[in-house]
């Protein structure tokens, strides 16, 4: 209760409620865009995962700090 007490609608929101509410189709496109993007985080992560467990398996060393992004 205390966190909803702080909320405070930004322009973002505002246009989230707009495509819902008055865009034809506006759900639709809410509903199918959150699990899309969640998924595509998702892929994303586990690649980068991926490629450095098989450099660091690979070479058995640390990773170099020219390969750590900042």
């Amino acid at each position: 209760m205390y966190l909803a007490g702080l909320y405070h609608q930004t322009v973002e929101a505002k246009c989230v409620t707009y495509l819902v509410r008055e865009v034809a189709a506006g759900w639709e496109f809410k509903t199918l865009h959150a699990p899309a993007a969640s998924f595509v985080f998702v892929c994303i992560f586990v690649h980068a995962t991926r490629i450095l467990s098989r450099y660091c398996n690979i070479t058995h060393e640390r990773i170099p700090e020219s390969h750590i992004l900042r």
